[in-house]
């Protein structure tokens, strides 16, 4: 493993990353938990979410890469403004790249189709980006800035801290 690779996971923005894809993995398992389960650990294998979710974890240690490059030499104030800021860019940018993602492949799965026109491929392509964008936006992202602003000011600190 190369030398930055390796200091990288001793910080507490990739620990901070982890601790969200296992928050990431619980809520999954409590939303897809079938009737008379509290939570369903297989959820993975009922869906076809390899794909998504490879992107989504590949997107949140990106993000998690970029602060930690970007947090050293700061100042501990403002590095805990720059981590709230990137704690809260982080899941924005998962949900419209993901989400994005998901649309084309649902819209492509419609152009094949005899008799498909263009105009209902652009209302269906609009109703899928409706579904996998927009709806998550309102539904995730307030209640994941709640967790990531504050948790991504803490993190922001300490690797200030630990830099120095």
């Amino acid at each position: 493993m190369p030398p930055p690779a390796r200091l990288f996971i001793r910080t507490p923005v990739f620990w901070a990353a982890t601790g969200g894809v296992g928050l990431i993995y619980l809520v999954g398992a409590l939303v897809f938990a079938h009737t008379g389960e509290a939570l369903n650990f297989g959820w993975l294998s009922r869906f076809d979410f390899g794909p998504s979710l490879l992107l989504g974890v590949a997107i949140l240690y990106g993000g998690a890469w970029l602060f930690w490059r970007r947090s050293g030499g700061q100042p501990p104030q403002r590095a805990g403004w720059r981590g709230a800021a990137y704690g809260v860019l982080t899941p924005l940018a998962i949900i419209v790249l993901v989400g994005g993602y998901n649309a084309a492949d649902e819209a492509l799965r419609l152009a094949p189709y005899y008799g498909a026109t263009v105009a209902g491929f652009c209302e269906y392509f609009g109703s899928e980006c409706f579904n996998y964008i927009v709806k998550p936006l309102a539904y995730i992202m307030p209640l994941g800035s709640l967790v990531a602003g504050p948790l991504g000011w803490w993190v922001g600190r300490r690797a200030a801290r630990t830099a120095r």
